[in-house]
């Protein structure tokens, strides 16, 4: 029985690597493959050395019940030190006519900005918003905004700003703003505030880690 569980698993990775190859066909000068029969979280945080970005699908509820299926995003994020390009179940392309930076002052947004630099010199349009908490927050936030579209503009991307008049709710704010502009990337910097703190009160991080519309961009 052992034999033939194994057998069936090696059949498995056989048949998820001619897909791989058949998606990335004519997509990429260089297509390397690797794989191992292990925790997918672990084998991926080990391999991630090598990459510049990991492409994941959007979280799922069950994937803490089964680690042998699906890598967690949450242990990726926090493990990989390499910013998590997470796609929507229905996305097949990287939409950059639209691109929101949902900016918050903080190491974890300027380290997902300068990782996605390459993605944004690309992109049309570059909006950067922050939500601010209270009136009193505001003259800081629309100062930081400035700063960062100069930096912005230093590398070769053109930006504009909102910050809206509207307090808190930075996760419905940053989806309704998105949809308005007809974003097809969200970049953020992931779990600004303890995990344990977003895990509990869902915020920012856990809605772009099962993006429904569109992809989003985090770096820890």
């Amino acid at each position: 029985m052992i034999d033939q569980g194994q057998a069936a698993i090696r059949r498995r990775i056989a048949e998820i690597e001619a897909q791989f190859r058949t998606a990335m066909l004519n997509r990429a000068a260089v297509v390397e493959w690797r794989c191992t029969e292990d925790f997918p979280a672990r084998f991926i945080v080990q391999q991630a050395r090598a990459a510049d970005i990991i492409v994941v699908g959007a979280s799922r509820a069950d994937a803490l019940a089964d680690p042998f299926v699906q890598a967690n995003s949450s242990d990726l994020l926090m493990q990989t030190g390499r910013p998590l390009l997470v796609v929507p179940d229905a996305g097949d392309w990287l939409d950059l006519r639209s691109v929101l930076v949902a900016w918050k002052d903080t190491p974890e947004c300027r380290r997902a900005v300068a990782d996605a630099l390459p993605i944004l010199r690309e992109a049309k349009n570059v909006i950067v918003v922050e939500i601010v908490e209270d009136e009193a927050n505001r003259a800081a936030a629309l100062s930081a905004v400035e700063d960062l579209i100069a930096w912005l503009l230093r590398h070769g991307v053109v930006a504009s700003q909102r910050v809206p008049r509207e307090y808190g709710n930075a996760a419905e704010q940053l989806d309704s703003i998105a949809s308005e502009v007809g974003a097809g990337l969200i970049v953020a910097g992931a779990y600004g505030h303890s995990r344990f703190r977003e895990w509990v009160f869902g915020g920012v991080t856990k809605r772009l880690l099962a993006p429904s519309r569109r992809c989003s961009l985090l770096s820890r």
